[in-house]
């Protein structure tokens, strides 16, 4: 929760179910006991999985439990589990065609952990993009940053280090584009002038830095109520859907 991006989801989310007398409560993946106990107690209404992990099982065992699920990201079984998504793809390919616009030919980007499908699908959708406009960018122009700032920071140094022609930045969080922008100011590159930087999510966080930060993101807070919406749907039984939203581009001074 030091990530914007969870509180705004979690406030429209737990105004949702608030108003039809429920209350949620907060596990983490490395308290396992925990939600063990929740289950052999059934006092669970449902359970909604934030950040799916491919091969996890979870979504798999809470079906076979019969507990109402609903998953924020990609469902393993989607004909079952209710999901709400957001276009990452297309999250990139913004991004990805803002920069080209402006002439940008030389880009890199920062992707989260690799074993995130949303890191995965911004950085497709972004490459995918530049390919189309016949831009390849190898492997070496891409740079796991953790989803951090302190992981941001690391990658833009090693990236700059290795490319000297480097123009443009594609975070894939607003987390990590903070720490680009960091690592960009010590090595004396100019923001926007010499070297453009998009984050994604759309948060707070790039009302806050220097220069304010342009980013890519859906409205959270609506996404929270209707991930709220599906869940109360799945307590009662209804048939599984899937709400998309389509990202914007947050145009400040970075890019």
């Amino acid at each position: 929760f030091q990530n914007p991006y969870w509180g705004e989801i979690v406030e429209g989310l737990s105004a949702e179910l608030a108003g039809h007398g429920y209350r949620e409560t907060f596990l983490v993946r490395d308290q396992q006991h925990r939600l063990d106990d929740y289950l052999a107690q059934r006092t669970l209404d449902a359970v909604i999985i934030m950040s799916p992990e491919p091969g996890d099982g979870l979504e798999g065992r809470l079906l076979r439990l019969g507990i109402p699920t609903v998953v924020f990201g990609q469902p393993s079984r989607p004909l079952r589990t209710p999901s709400v998504m957001i276009d990452e793809e297309g999250s990139g390919a913004i991004a990805a065609n803002h920069l080209l616009a402006q002439g940008r030919h030389h880009p890199v980007i920062i992707g989260g952990r690799p074993d995130m499908q949303v890191s995965q699908r911004r950085v497709n959708g972004f490459t995918d993009a530049c390919t189309r406009a016949g831009i390849r960018l190898g492997p070496g122009r891409v740079a796991d940053g953790d989803f951090t700032a302190a992981g941001g920071y690391r990658a833009m140094h090693a990236l700059i280090d290795a490319h000297d022609d480097v123009d443009a930045v594609f975070a894939c969080s607003d987390r990590m584009a903070l720490g680009a922008l960091q690592a960009l100011h010590e090595a004396a590159r100019q923001v926007p002038a010499e070297v453009a930087v998009v984050g994604v999510d759309g948060t707070v966080l790039g009302e806050q830095s220097q220069p304010r930060l342009t980013s890519v993101g859906a409205d959270l807070e609506v996404l929270g109520h209707e991930l709220g919406t599906l869940t109360l749907e799945a307590i009662q039984g209804a048939k599984a859907r899937t709400a998309r939203f389509d990202p914007a581009l947050v145009r400040r001074e970075s890019a």
